[in-house]
């Protein structure tokens, strides 16, 4: 279970939040082939003492259309939210389709989810691998948590549940290998 002492995780016993901004944690090509650099921001709890701490990942909204980034106003919050609380607080990006005619496609939307899924696992992977050097943002992995907002949320949930493309129809499959190779 998680401790939660003090009112640790539960209450807001940090009034500052230490945010660093833009880690780089992969570069993919978009749909229409441009290079983007994929980044999440660290929302710690200033003046934080603790060695290892609960980390919330969290995945903004924007309906897979390149309209938000990691810098949602309501992700904002929600991450000085959760750092405020003692958590470690990541928001990420993720791919997103550049033309907003996509939604009218039921073939552009199942890849545009795809990537955003493929990139949340590139996004946790990176945050694993600063735990194996040096863990700098003292998270314990094995507190972790994730949420997000709209399509952040959908996103969280398939994260969750989804084991396996064999769980999806046979065409959205095929979809998701054909966006992620």
């Amino acid at each position: 279970g998680i401790d939660c002492n003090n009112g640790r995780y539960k209450e807001p016993i940090f009034t500052q939040v230490k945010r660093t901004n833009n880690i780089v944690y992969a570069k993919k090509p978009q749909s229409d082939g441009i290079m983007v650099n994929l980044r999440y921001d660290v929302y710690e709890p200033q003046g934080d003492t603790a060695s290892k701490r609960a980390v919330m990942l969290l995945i903004h909204g924007g309906a897979y259309l390149k309209l938000l980034d990691q810098n949602s106003p309501d992700i904002v919050l929600m991450s000085e939210y959760y750092a405020k609380r003692g958590y470690v607080a990541i928001s990420i990006d993720y791919r997103q389709e550049p033309n907003v005619l996509g939604l009218l496609s039921e073939e552009v939307m199942v890849k545009a989810v795809s990537r955003a899924l493929i990139d949340t696992k590139d996004a946790v992977d990176h945050l694993v691998n600063t735990v194996s050097n040096g863990n700098p943002y003292r998270i314990d992995t094995s507190k972790a948590f994730i949420g997000g907002v709209s399509a952040g949320a959908v996103s969280a949930l398939f994260i969750t549940y989804l084991d396996s493309l064999q769980q999806l129809p046979p065409l959205y499959q095929q979809w998701a290998i054909q966006a992620n190779g």
